[in-house]
């Protein structure tokens, strides 16, 4: 069975468009996601959006519990890894980015303990150029 590509970013001087769609960590994430099967729920696409909107704690403790059925039904390990990648992705995207670096940096342990290198690499990959885009100050 053939791997679905994974964004490695331009290797070349490419339009400013297709520069920033490679340099966008949020697609990078969402693309890795899907590749490791977690769909988010229609109750969990809402509460993300009051989520990317204002951010709350009782709004992000109510996406996990969400996500945490999801990953449940998902395929073990995989589950569990998507939804730390998911919750950063939403952190991400509501500007909360030291959650977001702080929850890669868990998927990143967790790829490392299984053993998955490729995994690890891409989660590497996202980490560095959200860190990157923030300037390195995080």
């Amino acid at each position: 069975m053939e791997k679905e590509p994974v964004f490695e970013g331009p290797k070349t001087s490419e339009s400013a468009e297709r520069a920033d769609k490679y340099t966008l960590p949020t697609e990078q994430l969402r693309l890795l996601i899907e590749s490791l099967g977690f769909t988010e729920s229609d109750e969990m696409v809402e509460t993300r959006s009051k989520l990317v909107a204002e951010w709350s704690l009782e709004s992000e403790s109510e996406y996990h519990i969400l996500g945490e059925a999801i990953a449940d039904e998902a395929a073990g390990v995989n589950g569990q890894i998507s939804l730390i990648l998911q919750m950063a992705r939403v952190q991400m995207e509501a500007g909360q980015t030291e959650l977001a670096v702080e929850n890669l940096a868990d998927a990143l342990d967790y790829a490392d303990n299984m053993g998955d290198e490729e995994l690890g690499d891409q989660i590497h990959a996202i980490k560095k150029i959200l860190i990157n885009n923030q300037g390195g100050a995080i």
